[in-house]
């Protein structure tokens, strides 16, 4: 888990900001990291053959809800950004490495994390940062005041590698 992560998700629901989690992990150990960081979890995990196997009707629905996504690779997140974006959220996304950077393009707002961020990465992502420690707030907060967008960003992603 990021240093920061704990803190960073209350103070985004505080925001207003939805946070989810994206992972390559096991669904036992996203679920756990969610729970120990005090990400909504109560509606389960999408997995990435789950994902896979819904209709966009279906996905649609269920990302209302599901916050944690386990044993996803970059096309399945890609998919879940375009499918948050079709639901009419305004996303954010956070990566670190060179196979984040379709996904970083995609989010309406690419934020690229940590010590470990490629120059692919960095390049792709509107925002670059060191630590996440209250930076998804932030985002939000700047996102909004700045574009004075009239949908509030309500859907952002961080996910670990």
């Amino acid at each position: 888990m990021r240093p920061g992560a704990a803190d960073a998700v209350p103070e985004c629901a505080l925001a207003g900001v939805r946070v989810m989690m994206i992972t390559g992990d096991y669904p036992g150990t996203a679920l756990a990291i969610a729970r120990e960081v005090g990400l909504e979890y109560v509606a389960g995990c999408i997995t990435g053959p789950e994902l896979d196997a819904m209709s966009d009707d279906e996905l649609g629905h269920r990302i209302r809800t599901v916050n944690v996504f386990a044993r996803m690779v970059p096309e399945r997140k890609l998919h879940l950004i375009r499918a948050l974006k079709a639901n009419g959220e305004v996303v954010g996304m956070t990566g670190d490495g060179v196979n984040d950077a379709p996904v970083l393009r995609a989010a309406d707002i690419g934020i690229a994390m940590g010590l470990r961020k490629t120059d692919v990465a960095g390049e792709a992502a509107g925002v670059a940062a060191r630590v996440m420690q209250r930076l998804l707030a932030l985002t939000a907060v700047i996102w909004h005041n700045e574009h004075n967008q009239t949908r509030p960003l309500r859907s952002l992603t961080a996910y670990d590698h």
